[in-house]
């Protein structure tokens, strides 16, 4: 008996077409991972009980590169103006000054 099928050179073999599964468990599409969720939260608590917005302000005194950096991680990739042109000019540097001790300096 022949066991080739007609129309098949010898050698070839059939692939089957990849059968479609319906997803079962898991996360759905767009819920975040628990673990990213809870350091975040941790984060967060731990910034509240830093001072919050004044941590940020003694940061940025203390350590302006962390804070810089920081920073860095938050405003837009890039910034423009008017017209699209470039709303800093190039090589703009931001200096942070703690007016504080410039009162008592003066």
């Amino acid at each position: 008996m022949n066991s080739k099928k007609p129309g098949k050179a010898s050698g070839t073999t059939e692939k089957a077409a990849p059968v479609k599964r319906v997803k079962a468990g898991g996360r759905q599409k767009g819920t975040p991972n628990k673990i990213s969720r809870d350091v975040k939260e941790a984060i967060l608590d731990a910034f509240e009980e830093l001072g919050g917005a004044a941590y940020l302000v003694w940061l940025g005194k203390v350590e302006p590169s962390s804070f810089a950096t920081l920073l860095g991680k938050v405003l837009p990739i890039q910034i423009t103006g008017g017209e699209g042109k470039d709303l800093f000019p190039s090589g703009f540097i931001i200096e942070v000054v703690d007016s504080a001790s410039k009162k008592r300096k003066g």
